[in-house]
């Protein structure tokens, strides 16, 4: 009876362990798909141009539950020269979400802001989830967080 309850026990300990492995790991592929996102829209944003699909990083969710046309509102941006993505984590500001921290820098790093996306995955889409937006200038912050000057 005892090897019954021990080989029970040793079974119980790999799945749980399996278990806590391929969570692991799914989550580590979240956050890197998260990096991805972020690092490609501030690659776009770093660009001399900006493409009118800049809506497309939005979260249709957000778009739907703010009521906006998303042909009638722009992507805020800033003209970065370089940036750093320094950060990445399991978000506390929005469940199943990964927040994902960078500083933006001027020309000589003569000013910089640090900024905070929120990305969520929304029907096999990572999406930006922002943090406002403004009617009276049709502008979507694609960040959820700033904080400017920090330099």
């Amino acid at each position: 009876m005892k090897k019954i309850y021990s080989l029970l026990g040793i079974i119980a300990l790999v799945t749980l362990f399996s278990g806590c492995a391929s969570s692991g790991t799914d989550q580590m592929d979240v956050q890197a798909g998260a990096r991805a996102k972020v690092n490609e829209f501030l690659t776009i944003m770093s660009s001399e141009s900006r493409p009118a699909t800049m809506m497309d990083f939005i979260s249709p969710s957000y778009i739907k539950a703010a009521g906006l046309n998303p042909s009638e509102y722009t992507v805020n941006t800033y003209y970065p020269k370089s940036f750093v993505i320094e950060q990445v984590f399991p978000s506390p500001d929005l469940t199943n979400s990964v927040n994902v921290v960078a500083t933006i820098y001027g020309e000589n790093k003569s000013w910089a802001h640090r900024l905070t996306f929120v990305v969520l995955n929304e029907g096999d889409k990572l999406a930006l989830f922002p943090g406002k937006h403004a009617t009276d200038t049709k502008y979507v912050d694609p960040w959820y967080k700033i904080e400017e000057y920090v330099k």
